[in-house]
Order: structure tokens, then C-alpha cells, then sequence
């Protein structure tokens, strides 16, 4: 994840790496791939996400939209990785948003 993000932060992308048992997991299976975001306010939204290449080195990439990072405080991002015999729901990440001076 990017160290410091901020309201309003868009149009960079935010890799994910996913681990199993401390290592890179090989997610290439997913055909579907959705990021389930907690805002600050408890609000929950969903996205698709891609690969950040092929899904072998077990990473994901968002490209947040101009209004999807809209408020300050603790957020949470949470991946479910689906195919054609699992879905798994991936341990969410917390994440703080701060506000602009």
C-alpha cells in the first residue's frame, strides 16, 4: 500500500499483494476479483479490481476514482477473490485517509 493517502488521492494505483502461509499466493484461478471498501463513515462499497499482471505474483491493483477516497479517517479494504469451485474472502486491511492542510 502507498504510505500516505489522502482525500481526494485518484488516478494512482494502489497495489495488493495477497499471502498464503507468509508468501505470495499464485491468484491467477480468480476470474472475479472485488474490493469491498469501508469508508470512514461505515459505509461499504464494491469495485472490481485487475491484476496487477497476470495474478501469479498474487497482486491486485485499484485505481481509485476522483470521489472514492471523499473523507478523512480509518478505512478498510477487503478483496474476495472468486472462481469456479472457491470464493475467499481475503483479511481486510485498514488504511487511514488524512485530510488536506
Amino acid at each position: 500500500m502507498i504510505e500516505h493517502i489522502y482525500v481526494g488521492f485518484y488516478g494512482q494505483p494502489i497495489d495488493i499483494l495477497v499471502l498464503k502461509d507468509d508468501e505470495a499466493w499464485d491468484i491467477s484461478w480468480a476470474t472475479t476479483r472485488t474490493l469491498r471498501i469501508k469508508d470512514a463513515s461505515g459505509d461499504v462499497t464494491t469495485t472490481a479490481v485487475s491484476f496487477k499482471t497476470d495474478g501469479t505474483d498474487g497482486y491486485v491493483r485499484w485505481v481509485p476514482g476522483a470521489t472514492d477516497l471523499d473523507e478523512a479517517g480509518s478505512w478498510a479494504l477487503q478483496l474476495v477473490l472468486e472462481g469456479a469451485s472457491q470464493k475467499v474472502p481475503i483479511t481486510p486491511i485498514q488504511f487511514t485517509v488524512q485530510a488536506l492542510l
